[in-house]
């Protein structure tokens, strides 16, 4: 593969990575503000279970993403997340095997 090939793969990528990019800011601005409570919750439970699979095995490192800094950027997007977390932190827990509600909500200073 020469030089030149690599570039036009790597340029590419970048495209396919903005236009994926721009579809998910769309969505966060356009039609998740029109959803139901509901279907919020439903959105950020497929989010944070989507994490804590991709943060790994252990439990410390699935903890990893309940941050301060982690709510900061879940509350820009959504002023309610507290309630939504309060539904959401027992689920949590519970898939971790059982009594992390305290630590979760400790991390992420709520």
């Amino acid at each position: 593969m020469t030089d030149k090939e690599r570039a036009a793969i790597y340029e590419k990528m970048q495209q396919d990575i903005a236009k994926a990019s721009n579809r998910v800011e769309h969505f966060w601005q356009h039609s998740y503000p029109l959803l139901s409570e509901q279907a919020k919750l439903q959105v950020w439970s497929k989010y944070l279970f989507s994490l804590l699979r991709w943060n790994g095995e252990s439990v410390d490192e699935q903890l990893d993403m309940f941050t301060k800094e982690s709510y900061e950027t879940w509350k820009k997007r959504e002023p309610q997340i507290d309630k939504l977390l309060e539904a959401l932190i027992p689920k949590v827990s519970e898939y971790l095997g059982g009594g992390y509600e305290r630590l979760i909500r400790d991390r992420l200073n709520r």
